[in-house]
Parts: structure tokens; C-alpha cells; sequence
């Protein structure tokens, strides 16, 4: 990811990142990863972010739990120096079945961008 956003990506990297999970759409990095058999989401840090965006997100996952709302399994490991938040795929239940959902841009017409930037 890191080459990337660097500008400097070879063919393999882009090869990796498209087969680690290219169906996952949204302005921040990401990519598909199994474990257990099962698909999680893999969330990363942007170069550009201002603070942990993982760990951030995964506090934010821990607080709604405890208001009592609904939300995937998560942690937050660590790969070298930069944290990762992975998600339980909210949209596949584990047996094969896909979910389908809108995100919250979609449901008010934004792109990724516009959301990204504080446009709206």
C-alpha cells in the first residue's frame, strides 16, 4: 500500500493488491484477508492522515457496542510500525452468501471525495 501512495508501486505490487481484495470500495486503503475461513477487511493507514485512523475507527467501533448498537468483530494489530483495524465483513455472513448494503455516501449521493474532504 505504502508504494502506492508513494508513487513508486511496481507490477507486483498492484498484482497484490488486486488479488488481496478489489471488490472493497471507499476513499481509505483496504483489502480482503481470510482467517479462519473466514473474510475480514483489513483497514490501513493513509500516508496523508493527520492521526491513527485504524485505532480511531476501532475506538468509535468499541464506544457504539457500548451504547448498545450493532457492530462487526474488530481489533486493531500491529504490522511493523503501523496499525491495521480489521472488520468482520458485515456483508458476508460465512456461509457463501453475499448481503447487499449501501454505504452511507451512496444513501446521500456523495463520492468518495466530496465525504473525504468535508465537502458536504
Amino acid at each position: 500500500m505504502e508504494a502506492v501512495e508513494a508513487g513508486t508501486a511496481t507490477a507486483h505490487h498492484l498484482a497484490q493488491l488486486v488479488r488481496a481484495g478489489s471488490d472493497i470500495g471507499g476513499a481509505r486503503p483496504k483489502a480482503t484477508i481470510w482467517r479462519d475461513g473466514l473474510p475480514l477487511i483489513a483497514k490501513f493507514r493513509s500516508q496523508g492522515d493527520a492521526f491513527d485512523e485504524p485505532r480511531v475507527e476501532a475506538t468509535c467501533l468499541t464506544l457504539a457496542r457500548a451504547c448498545g448498537i450493532e457492530v462487526p468483530a474488530h481489533e486493531v494489530v500491529s504490522i511493523g510500525s503501523r496499525s491495521v483495524l480489521l472488520v468482520s465483513r458485515f456483508d458476508r455472513p460465512g456461509n457463501g452468501e453475499r448481503l447487499g448494503y449501501s454505504s452511507a455516501a451512496t444513501m446521500m449521493g456523495v463520492t468518495n471525495t466530496e465525504y473525504a474532504t468535508n465537502e458536504t
